[in-house]
């Protein structure tokens, strides 16, 4: 017999033994591993889930937005503008491009704002509405109803909005800096019956290719007490432009395929502006031009309308002194500047 032949094969399946041996333990020690992190995985997903729906009940809730502090809130609503938030979504005809709308979260302005009632208005919502609040006045139902461009539609309902109930109007590509009762300085609280922002202030330069006047109103946010005479006297001037839209493309309303500068003027910030001066001037007959209102820094109460400075409505934005980089103490609302509206992007 040979022994030493008999030694290296044993010898051959010892080391073939602890070969096997060796990996058998390294793929378990593997397996062990991959169990420990996907179990870890799972437990950072589940933990994520349970805080989006815990945030999402805690906001939503009926029960939880009564609860939030409410007596505290009713207490300390001194403003003259009405507690009631305001959104508007409309659908996109087919036959027009646009940009998608861009959401601001809902919760985030129902949060900020216990003690508000909020309303997202459609168009069926919109429709009864106007049904509602403006019985004897069909030509406003018609002229809405008439409209196809949502730009146009949007700004016509807003106007009529807030002058039949007040509150505060904001798009939906605008967040809330700062409770609504915060808007208003105290010492106006009992005096201001609309808040406006300032969108643009050319500060004595050129004024931008985008712009008509050297300051000009923001209406992606505004907030009032029912009834100013300003919206009486916007909504009777989009009437107007609309109908003189009509006639320049020899058309009904609902075919009017207006550029983007002829929404601008017909019920947007140009038309806006416009009638708010006019409202300004009739109270402060002092100011003589629009310019008078550039470089403003702090909230000033004209009559019963107040101005807010660039940084009220407008912070983040390239131009006019606005504060881009950071969000300032006096920052109210925040826009993302989306401009849904546009059909000629």
């Amino acid at each position: 017999m040979d022994w030493t032949r008999m030694r290296l094969e044993e010898d051959g399946r010892w080391y073939a033994y602890k070969d096997w041996y060796a990996r058998k333990w390294s793929d378990t020690k593997s397996w062990a591993y991959a169990r420990r992190r996907a179990l870890v995985i799972w437990l950072v997903i589940v933990l994520l889930l349970l805080g989006y729906l815990f945030q999402f009940t805690t906001v939503f809730h009926p029960s939880r937005l009564y609860s939030i502090s409410y007596q505290e809130q009713v207490a300390r609503h001194n403003s003259l503008v009405s507690q009631k938030i305001w959104q508007i979504l409309l659908p996109m005809p087919k036959k027009l491009k646009s940009k998608p709308v861009a959401f601001a979260e809902p919760s985030a302005w129902m949060q900020m704002n216990p003690g508000y009632t909020y309303t997202l208005f459609g168009t069926e919502g919109a429709v009864a509405f106007l049904q509602s609040r403006f019985p004897r006045r069909q030509d406003y139902l018609e002229t809405f109803n008439e409209l196809r461009n949502p730009g146009l539609k949007s700004d016509f309902l807003r106007y009529m909005v807030l002058y039949a109930e007040g509150g505060v109007y904001s798009d939906l590509d605008t967040r809330p800096e700062k409770p609504i009762d915060e808007w208003v300085p105290t010492d106006y609280e009992t005096v201001a019956r609309l808040v406006v922002g300032i969108e643009y202030d050319s500060l004595g330069g050129d004024i931008g290719k985008d712009y008509t006047y050297p300051v000009q109103f923001a209406q992606w946010t505004i907030a009032a007490a029912p009834e100013h005479s300003v919206f009486v006297n916007m909504t009777e001037r989009c009437i107007r432009g609309l109908h003189e839209l009509s006639e320049k493309y020899s058309t009904s309303l609902g075919e009017i395929n207006s550029k983007d500068d002829e929404v601008l003027k017909a019920t947007g910030p140009v038309a806006w502006t416009e009638t708010v001066f006019e409202g300004i001037q009739v109270q402060a007959p002092e100011l003589q031009s629009i310019s008078d209102l550039s470089g403003m820094k702090e909230p000033t109460l004209y009559g019963d309308i107040l101005v807010l400075p660039i940084n009220g409505f407008g912070s983040g934005l390239p131009h006019s002194g606005s504060a881009r980089w950071f969000t300032p103490k006096e920052a109210l609302t925040t826009h993302h500047s989306e401009s849904s509206w546009r059909i000629n992007s």
